[in-house]
């Protein structure tokens, strides 16, 4: 992060994070106090070695990080991540993901990811995942900027990504159409009428406003085939979203010491620094991302014989053929 957005950073915490000096020792300022945060998020250091390099406490240094990343969670994140709200900014989403790979109405992309954690005291075996550590997830939808406009966190590691999401407050949103409350969002493909979408992966369930590859049983067609290939590189933003994450802090990619709830506080706060550093053009560096694993969720498909949505599959037809 440079000096400048640090600066700027500074600014719109201090009035949050500030603490008044007593009769027995002075404070910790809020520059420091947000310095510390950020070494410890964007270091894999001990608690001990960041206590020496700021010549504090090593329990004062890890009540720091929850207390800054409360603060961020509380009062930036509402800012910083949230939905497109006005048929300009969706459509401006929709132009960006267009210029990827062509493919049509599209708003941002939803993955999981797994954070790793110690074992919680209270029902461990519920959090090994299918690679077999435990884990809580990370749901995100992710524009094609790597910007994350929704975050969902804290479902332990073994929960299947597609009951995750139907159990989020993203799911009941996009159902409550807050993408299609203008219909000048709207566009006509090959006679049908598209709304604005979001992209997933098998795991994820077909709907007018999702769209999801064909499933492959070795006997797709042409037209199938290059649909799937092309929604896959729409959708790899959302990688490379938790690509950026996990590079610019790598805190995420080792295991998180801390409490289960400490643990979403600290993930959505990284959210919210992530997208503050996207929106500042802060610079990355792609080695940060060398031996950082992405730890994507792993799921079944679908039934590919469950009943699905005759509007969405009507959608996907024509989405295909205009690709084709």
């Amino acid at each position: 992060m440079s000096r400048v957005a640090f600066e700027y950073l500074t600014m719109e915490l201090s009035p949050i994070i500030s603490k008044r000096d007593t009769n027995f020792r002075k404070a910790i300022s809020a520059r420091q106090r947000l310095a510390v945060t950020l070494y410890r998020l964007a270091d894999t250091a001990t608690y001990r070695t960041i206590a020496n390099l700021f010549a504090i406490g090593k329990s004062t240094v890890c009540e720091i990080v929850v207390q800054v990343c409360n603060a961020i969670v509380q009062f930036l994140l509402p800012r910083y991540i949230r939905l497109p709200q006005s048929a300009q900014e969706i459509g401006e989403r929709i132009d960006e993901s267009r210029d990827r790979a062509g493919f049509p109405q599209v708003v941002a992309c939803v993955d999981g990811c797994h954070i790793p954690i110690k074992a919680p005291q209270n029902n461990p075996e519920d959090y090994v995942n299918r690679k077999g550590f435990h884990s809580i997830i990370l749901q995100g939808l992710v524009d094609a900027n790597y910007l994350f406009l929704d975050v969902c966190v804290g479902w332990p590691g073994k929960v299947h990504d597609a009951r995750l999401f139907k159990n989020s407050s993203l799911y009941t949103s996009l159902c409550g159409g807050v993408f299609t409350l203008d219909d000048s969002v709207y566009d006509t493909i090959n006679g049908v009428r598209v709304p604005p979408l979001i992209l997933g992966d098998s795991a994820y369930p077909l709907q007018d406003w999702l769209m999801k590859p064909y499933v492959d049983r070795g006997n797709l067609s042409v037209e199938e085939l290059q649909f799937n290939n092309i929604l896959s590189v729409t959708r790899v933003v959302v990688e490379n979203g938790y690509g950026r994450l996990k590079g610019r802090f790598p805190a995420l990619a080792k295991r998180l010491d801390l409490n289960l709830n400490n643990c979403c506080t600290v993930i959505a706060a990284c959210c919210v620094l992530h997208n503050f550093c996207e929106i500042m053009k802060e610079e990355f560096d792609e080695q940060w991302l060398l031996d950082i694993p992405i730890n994507g969720t792993i799921c079944p498909s679908e039934d590919v014989n469950q009943p699905q949505d005759r509007n969405a599959r009507a959608i996907r037809e024509a989405i295909k053929s205009f690709l084709s």
